[in-house]
């Protein structure tokens, strides 16, 4: 079963690079698959082309489409 874990908060310096890194480290250390992209990470990635092209044409994504683009993604994990 493929799960999403999002780390997000308010600011820079917040400690949302730190938390991944340590995470994805002990989720592997459990012997899981982990998939750890950041942020602007998705505007190179396949399946969010559609973002990625929003994105550049508008300067803005619509919540819509984050959603429906990273629905996607999972169901194709």
């Amino acid at each position: 079963m493929t799960q999403l874990v999002a780390v997000a908060a308010s600011s820079p310096g917040a400690g949302k690079s730190t938390l991944s890194a340590h995470l994805v480290g002990w989720l592997r250390d459990q012997g899981l698959q982990v998939d750890h992209f950041r942020e602007e990470d998705v505007l190179t990635r396949d399946a969010f082309a559609p973002l990625a092209r929003e994105f550049a044409s508008t300067g803005e994504v619509r919540a819509s489409t984050l959603l429906t683009t990273t629905a996607e993604y999972l169901e194709g994990s």
